[in-house]
């Protein structure tokens, strides 16, 4: 009965210390900002797209969340472990007398359309990802260390301004 007792506590103390040892392998960079800010020119010359009548202007641009462009994690770049996105938002700044009358964020790589509502200036808009599309959008940032995305929508004349896509993550690197 002993000789169980004290093997039952070594099995324990064994399978708690590959924890310990595999927790001194790896670290957490918490809250790490993503992001990319591009420049939107919404104009009716350009994009030949506005009938008579009409006063919405659309506009389109694709952009890339990289990786690579963190200086928190470049040196990790080939051991990154494991990743959480908390949170997906759209920033819109820089916008003069027009109004943006829709928003819409696609990933084309995991098929996924949002658009975003209501909108505002200069106030972070949070894209309403579920937690599994939240997963599956930081697993293909973990795997291709990029992500593209499309931002479209119309703005109600022909304007200029800005918008920033910013992921929050956690990433787990490993460091020895």
């Amino acid at each position: 009965m002993k000789n169980l007792t004290k093997l039952l506590v070594l099995l324990v103390l064994g399978f708690s210390s590959c924890d310990k040892i595999n927790d001194l392998n790896t670290k957490e960079i918490s809250n790490v900002e993503i992001s990319e800010t591009v420049t939107i020119q919404a104009d009716v010359i350009k994009s030949g797209q506005v009938k008579s009548g009409e006063t919405d202007v659309p506009f389109s641009k694709t952009i890339t969340l990289d990786l690579s462009t963190i200086s928190e994690i470049q040196k990790y770049m080939s051991h990154l472990e494991d990743m959480d996105i908390t949170s997906l938002t759209c920033k819109i700044t820089d916008l003069g007398e027009g109004l943006i009358s829709k928003l819409q964020v696609t990933i084309p790589s995991l098929d996924y359309t949002f658009n975003i509502s209501p909108l505002s200036i200069d106030e972070a808009l949070k894209v309403s990802f579920t937690s599994d599309q939240l997963n599956e959008i930081a697993n293909s940032l973990l795997e291709d260390k990029s992500l593209v995305i499309i931002l479209s929508g119309t703005v109600e004349q022909a304007e200029t301004f800005n918008i920033e896509t910013t992921a929050l993550a956690n990433i787990e690197v490993e460091i020895l």
